[in-house]
């Protein structure tokens, strides 16, 4: 006879969700105890989540979870429906993530993931199918998403406009262009003529220091974070 597997089983309702018969954590109850039953499912522990989002994964009963995992001792996890874990697919597949590495404490790696809804297993040829489907969609958002931003970044550069904190000596004007910082302009243009009387970036930085000069954030200018913004402007 097979060893019946050892489930926890997950149930959340969010807020303004109680409302709704279906997604009750009592009816949620039932579905993972139904499902477990005729799956052959041992469920050592139920956990609940209530009047929590599924925008994060930062819930009380959702750490419980994890240290269930973490621990190796189950082999499963049970929700009545995926969207009882996350919403947001980086979170689920670092959730699938972290399953996938769990190490179980009566031998093997691995816990799974059953959902009732979706009659998905991961622990079946066919829910590790489903699982790398998934995981392939979200890698092509990300490269999508990637893509489209490299884009935007590189039409705004050829526009002349800035794409985040300009160089230093620079700044983004009212139509987003980059304009000279007079300011900055200036401390760039004393730096360049203590180097050219041979100080060392050293000497620059307490000179520029003692005549009360500041980095951007009011520091005080660091002998390397002079060097790199001092080079970047053309400055040795």
């Amino acid at each position: 006879m097979t060893e019946q597997r050892k489930a926890v089983a997950y149930i959340r309702v969010g807020t303004g969700e109680q409302a709704i018969s279906e997604l009750s954590l009592e009816a949620q109850h039932r579905e993972v105890i139904a499902y477990a039953e005729r799956s052959g499912l041992n469920i050592v522990n139920v956990l609940a989540d209530e009047d929590e989002p599924a925008s994060t994964l930062n819930r009380p009963a959702m750490s419980v979870l994890l240290s269930h995992i973490d621990s190796g001792q189950v082999d499963a996890v049970i929700i009545s429906k995926l969207d009882r874990l996350t919403r947001r697919i980086k979170d689920f597949m670092s959730l699938l993530q972290r399953m996938r590495k769990a190490k179980r404490a009566g031998g093997g790696q691995g816990v799974d993931l059953i959902s009732s809804a979706e009659s998905l297993d991961t622990g079946s040829a066919t829910g590790q199918i489903v699982i790398n489907i998934m995981d392939s969609v979200s890698q092509w958002d990300r490269e999508v998403i990637g893509e489209r931003t490299s884009t935007a970044l590189q039409e705004l550069r050829a526009q002349g406009k800035s794409t985040g904190n300009p160089y230093y000596g620079f700044e983004a004007g009212e139509d987003g262009k980059l304009i000279k910082n007079e300011h900055e302009q200036a401390v760039l243009q004393r730096v360049a003529e203590l180097r050219a009387q041979g100080k060392s970036w050293a000497r620059v930085a307490s000179t520029l220091t003692d005549a009360g000069v500041r980095t951007r954030r009011g520091t005080a200018f660091s002998r390397q974070g002079l060097s790199k913004i001092a080079k970047r402007a053309g400055i040795q």
